[in-house]
């Protein structure tokens, strides 16, 4: 009885979370219903089960790994596709995947594709969101970022200056990110 209490607890607050960013999401019960797709959440450690449009989830697994493992099942092409170029960009300007600046400017950029004008307003808007997502100070996503971004043109600065269309120094995390989802927009939209 406490376990599927535990469950049905996991199903809610995974459709809150997907609920804020407009996915359709319903929990009932152990099970979560995400668009057309069925999650279906037990007490194991096993590996997840794909029937169709239905999959039976570990609640071992934890809350974060889950909520990503339902996103990315659910998302649509052109979102991955965004997601997949975002990653591309940031890994050919030389930022490593070991940094937090690495994610948090992903999804900066991501962000910003999505909806251009959060662009102008990344310290009132874009970073509180990563914040609150992944319970860090605003203050350190800039912070993340901004280290990210010097580290890598530390090391080399010719791809950063390369992807600018005007002579630069080292960005700053604005017009990295500017010209980043600027340069992915053009391709998708």
């Amino acid at each position: 009885m406490i376990i599927e209490e535990k469950e049905e607890l996991l199903a809610a607050k995974l459709a809150d979370r997907l609920k804020k960013e407009n996915i359709n999401a319903v929990a009932n019960g152990t099970v979560l219903k995400v668009q057309d797709y069925t999650f279906v959440l037990q007490s194991s450690n096993e590996q997840p089960i794909h029937c169709g449009v239905r999959y039976e989830m570990p609640s071992g697994y934890g809350e974060e790994t889950l909520y990503s493992y339902i996103k990315m099942t659910v998302s649509t092409p052109l979102e991955r596709k965004i997601e997949d170029m975002t990653i591309d960009t940031i890994l050919s300007l030389g930022i490593s995947r070991a940094l937090k600046g690495y994610l948090y400017l992903a999804e900066s950029i991501v962000m910003c594709v999505v909806k251009p004008d959060k662009l102008y307003c990344l310290s009132k808007d874009v970073y509180p969101e990563i914040a609150q997502k992944y319970g860090v100070d605003m203050s350190c996503v800039e912070r993340s970022i901004r280290h990210a971004i010097t580290k890598a043109y530390s090391e080399d600065p010719t791809p950063m200056r390369s992807m600018f269309r005007r002579p630069i120094q080292r960005p700053k995390c604005q017009e990295l990110i500017a010209e980043c989802a600027d340069t992915i927009r053009r391709v998708f939209y």
